[in-house]
């Protein structure tokens, strides 16, 4: 069976500016290399101190970082680090401050219904079923 997500080595370096006299200072390592497959219908969560690279892992696997080495393969297909917008196509990525991240005017209904039509391509009887066997999961009406 083909992973649903998989990384192969994927790391992440920030420079750290340069000396004064223009030597490069050594990088910050956010990420080191990270393997990681996770199988169809499995879920992942991923905790760790702060600071401690969740939030940069996860601007890699969306595209909104490029990785400093590694690979990000989706269903099979590895994405290239030059189509960012391959990454938003596959991947979703809800911020921590829900405040700024979720829209106000809408509700968590309608919100989890998009990428159910989107991604894939449910009809609304589908959808609506999905979306309220989800609900029940996690006590919510």
């Amino acid at each position: 069976m083909t992973a649903a997500l998989r990384l192969v080595g994927l790391s992440k370096t920030f420079s750290a500016g340069r000396q004064l006299f223009g030597a490069p200072k050594p990088g910050v390592k956010a990420v080191h290399p990270v393997d990681l497959t996770v199988r169809q219908g499995e879920t992942l969560g991923i905790v760790g101190e702060s600071g401690c690279g969740k939030s940069t892992l996860a601007r890699m696997l969306v595209g909104l970082l490029q990785p400093t080495t590694g690979m990000i393969e989706i269903d099979g297909e590895t994405l290239a680090r030059t189509d960012p917008a391959a990454f938003g196509k596959r991947i979703q990525y809800v911020f921590q401050d829900p405040i700024s991240s979720l829209n106000p005017r809408k509700t968590i209904r309608q919100i989890m219904e998009v990428p159910l039509k989107r991604l894939h391509g449910m009809k609304k009887a589908e959808r609506e079923a999905r979306i309220a066997e989800i609900f029940a999961s996690v006590n919510l009406r």
